[in-house]
């Protein structure tokens, strides 16, 4: 899962931005609301992380670009701002949650659990296909109860295949989803993951090659 973090506050933001990122997720961190808008133009996100307070463009002109762009990654605001009309405009302009700081790092963690839980209609924090369970909160994967053991990134393809189970995943997805601005990346390194995990779920889950466009999972 890929966030954008928009934060200027540098300490916070960079304890923030390590503690998600050791949670498993890719962090593209920015510190500014004009910043943000420029992210949301080329890049693809699954959550955005908001503060208000921000330098150039405000985080309510962020909200409105996301809103008028129809922009479908849910939005969770952190800031300081406490009053119950401040929060009442906020949801109305397109915020999803609200979280006043300071803030515990273990409660947005939870928040972004329960957002993901309503976007794909679970009850938990796991998806089931077949024999295959993918917990998303303790960051495992099982086989018949039996644990696979993934790399972090393994982790994060597979289970953005098996939330688009059956269906085409474009590989430029898959790169933006595990990959932020500064990393790396060789040109064959999804093909690379994607070799490990076929050997990894053999005769359980299938991860198919749609030559040109992307990759699907489909249940044996």
């Amino acid at each position: 899962m890929k966030i954008l973090f928009v934060e200027d506050d540098r300490m916070l933001g960079e304890a923030t931005a390590s503690y998600l990122k050791q949670d498993g997720y890719v962090v593209e961190w920015v510190q500014s609301g004009e910043t943000a808008i420029q992210a949301l133009k080329f890049e693809m996100v699954d959550l955005i992380l908001l503060d208000l307070g921000l330098p150039q463009k405000s985080g309510q002109e962020v909200l409105a670009y996301i809103k008028q762009n129809k922009i479908k990654a849910p939005v969770i605001v952190l800031t300081a701002q406490d009053e119950v009309d401040q929060k009442i405009k906020t949801l109305d302009l397109g915020a999803d949650d609200y979280i006043t700081k300071p803030y515990n790092l273990e409660e947005i963690s939870a928040r972004i659990r329960a957002i993901q839980r309503r976007q794909f209609d679970r009850e938990d924090n796991a998806i089931a296909i077949g024999p295959v369970k993918l917990d998303f909160a303790a960051h495992k994967v099982c086989v018949d109860d039996e644990e696979v053991r993934l790399s972090r990134r393994e982790f994060s393809l597979f289970r953005k295949l098996m939330e688009q189970y059956d269906k085409v995943v474009a590989r430029e997805v898959l790169i933006q989803t595990l990959y932020s601005w500064d990393d790396e990346i060789d040109s064959n390194t999804i093909e690379v993951h994607i070799h490990h995990l076929r050997k990894k779920f053999q005769g359980h889950l299938q991860i198919k090659t749609v030559r040109g466009v992307g990759y699907r999972l489909e249940i044996i």
